[in-house]
């Protein structure tokens, strides 16, 4: 019974995907790679997740997003991120946005809503896996890890090991170890660290920039 409704949902998806790819190819066939007009912004009802256009390298990138009435997209379609520095240089750990990048978000915001004011931007926040950088002196801030490695966010295997979200078994062991992951698996279940996403979903809101939180 579980693996008919499986093979069901998976069919469903797969139908759905491919009437999505329908309907993207119809509403942009006009624009060919060698069609130098600007499309225009009303006549597209589609989305973008965060892959950018690939063709009309005639348009500026927000040209291209605009193109879109529902954008998925982390902070840094606003060329923005978390405010991490050397003291706190953990991105997880970051409830506000850069102050110093935030006028000219605004900026871009406001370029963005005026060449289609109907978009809607989505802000992609991650909260199931993040960065593993295992911790050494010489590593600038910005090149550490989502969560310092000792974390209690982490979610641990019966060894107390980080569970890895992502990795690469580079020696062929056959075991995903500490130096080979990539992502590491959070415990979203943790209620200081859901207290940390609704502060960082608060700080989103309050920014102007997003009209949503995707997770």
């Amino acid at each position: 019974m579980k693996s008919f409704k499986f093979r069901t949902i998976l069919i469903l998806m797969v139908i759905l995907l491919y009437s999505v790819f329908i309907f993207v190819s119809e509403s942009t066939q006009s624009y060919a790679l060698n069609d130098k007009s600007k499309p225009e912004i009303d006549s597209v009802k589609v989305f973008q997740a965060w892959a950018h256009t690939e063709n009309m390298a005639h348009l500026s990138e927000f040209e291209k997003i605009a193109l879109h009435d529902l954008v998925i997209e982390d902070t840094w379609i606003y060329n923005i991120g978390w405010n991490t520095n050397d003291e706190q240089p953990y991105n997880y750990l970051a409830t506000t946005l850069d102050p110093t990048a935030l006028e000219n978000a605004k900026r871009m915001n406001d370029e963005l809503r005026n060449l289609n004011p109907k978009i809607k931007v989505i802000c992609s926040l991650n909260y199931r896996e993040g960065k593993v950088v295992k911790e050494q002196d010489d590593l600038e801030y910005w090149e550490k890890g989502d969560l310092p490695i000792d974390s209690k966010y982490w979610l641990k295997d019966g060894n107390g090991d980080i569970v890895p979200g992502w990795g690469e078994d580079v020696n062929g062991d056959g075991t995903i170890e500490l130096s080979e992951i990539e992502l590491g698996l959070i415990d979203f279940t943790n209620e200081s660290f859901q207290a940390l996403v609704v502060e960082r979903v608060e700080t989103l809101k309050d920014s102007g920039l997003f009209d949503g939180v995707f997770f």
